[in-house]
């Protein structure tokens, strides 16, 4: 279903979000159809690259890239999860650009990305492009994982949502609260949560007892 202008026009849109990066930044790559392999040492010649600093390599492949087979959406997004896993705790993310549903339907875990996702605090960004897209999963994906969902109904327009996107992962906020809770205030906790053009995130926090 990417053949055509819409994978042109991804290249172009990959290309420019690699351009917003910098030399100290690492990428890894997975061009997903059928055959994925979830375990991240098992990389696919080509179209599966591991973290790397080289983003020539990265510029390359994605040139490279064909549309064919199918769209194993589950396995490519828990083997992204899995392949970030590896490196050190700090400014992690994935980003997922998906035009279809996952197929064959039935192949795959859709809980099993989400969840480990979680347990390392990756958030995951997607750009869900055209009308034949599965978005309440994929902006499930977005949402408890602590990402951003964004719909791109031609692939014309995937460059400039590559920018946004590029800007969120390069962008971090600090978020300061006093509590207006007594001391001693038992199992206390805080829901964060946040609203942008019509994405909505949120995360409770377990705070535990506060110190009277």
């Amino acid at each position: 279903s990417m053949q055509g202008q819409p994978l042109v026009d991804a290249k172009a849109a990959a290309a420019r979000f690699l351009d917003r990066l910098s030399d100290q930044d690492q990428v890894a790559l997975v061009a997903f159809s059928h055959g994925v392999d979830t375990e991240p040492q098992n990389l696919s010649e080509d179209r599966e690259i591991a973290f790397t600093q080289n983003l020539t390599r990265i510029y390359d492949s994605i040139e490279n890239l064909g549309a064919e087979g199918g769209t194993e959406l589950y396995h490519a997004v828990e083997k992204g999860v899995r392949m970030t896993q590896a490196l050190p705790t700090g400014h992690r993310a994935l980003l997922v650009l998906s035009d279809g549903v996952n197929e064959p339907a039935d192949l795959g875990d859709p809980d099993a990305p989400i969840t480990l996702a979680q347990e390392s605090g990756i958030p995951v960004y997607v750009i869900g492009l055209g009308n034949l897209i599965d978005e309440p999963y994929l902006r499930r994906l977005a949402a408890e994982t602590g990402g951003y969902f964004r719909l791109t109904p031609k692939s014309s327009e995937l460059a400039q949502t590559f920018d946004e996107m590029a800007a969120l992962l390069k962008t971090q906020y600090t978020l300061v609260y006093t509590s207006t809770l007594d001391g001693g205030e038992e199992q206390a906790a805080l829901t964060i949560s946040i609203e942008s053009q019509g994405s909505q995130v949120s995360e409770k926090v377990a705070l535990g007892s506060l110190p009277e």
